[in-house]
């Protein structure tokens, strides 16, 4: 049973959650840990929920103008907060946590960064990607040129969420079926699963529902 008592760590926005029998540690990048859905933590699984600070900053893997008018520039900064990932956090996880696989899971400009660390990082085992910002400008592309080292990745997208007029967002279900595509050929084990609904719905559910079927894809 997991303990859901946080268990406070010295990076900065992140907790712990130690489940006793866990085959798998969690790193689950995102906002506050009370938006993640209770049957997630009976899960085989231990958890680091780590809050992201800026997330057109941490989360984008190369700069890229604002999708939405009121919104920000992407300023590139993923590979800064991967070095923090990979040189504090999970090290200091791994003290109280033990040393398990690792499984990288996020919701949106998150998922994307998941799905980014993954072809960089040789930590995690699988990842993820739970309605992934993949329309992300040029990320197709980068990823027919670069290799994953996950062996597993789960990916899903909202049925509805390429129903948009902004051009960029209304291409997301192409790019995220084409990297799919590229990630089976590159001999990674890839399932994708179309939710219900927009960008916004169930995100709760959708993380729980990616995770499960990381979790039955990093099985031999």
């Amino acid at each position: 049973m997991t303990n859901r008592q946080p268990l406070t760590m010295d990076a900065e926005g992140a907790v712990m959650y130690l489940q006793e029998h866990a085959e798998v540690n969690l790193l689950f990048l995102g906002g506050d840990d009370e938006e993640l859905s209770e049957e997630l933590f009976e899960l085989p699984v231990s958890i680091v929920c780590l809050k992201v600070r800026d997330w057109n900053g941490q989360l984008s893997p190369w700069s890229a103008p604002k999708v939405m008018k009121r919104g920000e520039d992407f300023s590139g900064g993923a590979a800064a907060f991967l070095e923090e990932i990979e040189g504090r956090v999970l090290p200091e996880a791994e003290k109280t946590l033990g040393s398990r696989p690792w499984l990288i899971a996020g919701y949106s400009l998150a998922g994307l960064f998941s799905l980014w660390a993954v072809t960089v990082s040789h930590r995690f085992t699988a990842c993820a990607c739970v309605s992934g910002s993949l329309w992300y400008d040029g990320f197709v592309e980068y990823m027919r040129h670069t290799a994953c080292h996950a062996r597993a990745a789960a990916i899903s997208l909202g049925d509805l969420e390429s129903r948009s007029r902004n051009p960029r967002l209304a291409g997301n279900g192409e790019a995220t079926q084409e990297i799919c595509r590229i990630l089976e050929a590159q001999g990674v084990r890839t399932d994708f699963h179309w939710e219900q609904g927009n960008h916004f719905q169930d995100p709760g559910g959708r993380v729980l529902r990616g995770v499960k079927m990381a979790l039955s894809l990093m099985k031999p």
